[in-house]
């Protein structure tokens, strides 16, 4: 079972080891959006530590009206101790 809490700014999280290409992992704490249909968002930092590979790029509309895109890159995440591979968007901010 995946458990997860409620951080100080009352958002949903869970903990996830996401993997790249070579193996290496990182654990990411992304926060749940019900908003959101499928992608997990991990920080630039993230996708260099791993050594994501670029897939193609994301467009999406925020909250505010704003179209931004992002860089899109495959990982594999441990869930229920399985791997699932998910597309992942390179984003500056709070992973989700």
């Amino acid at each position: 079972m995946i458990e997860g809490v409620v951080n100080a700014a009352y958002e949903p999280v869970v903990t996830l080891a996401v993997q790249g290409p070579s193996g290496q992992t990182a654990e990411t704490e992304p926060v749940i959006d019900t908003g959101v249909t499928g992608f997990l968002t991990v920080t630039p930092a993230v996708v260099t530590e791993l050594g994501l590979v670029l897939k193609g790029m994301s467009r999406a509309t925020l909250a505010d009206g704003r179209e931004v895109t992002f860089d899109v890159s495959d990982v594999a995440v441990r869930w229920d101790d399985q791997p699932k591979y998910v597309l992942a968007d390179a984003a500056d901010t709070t992973p989700s």
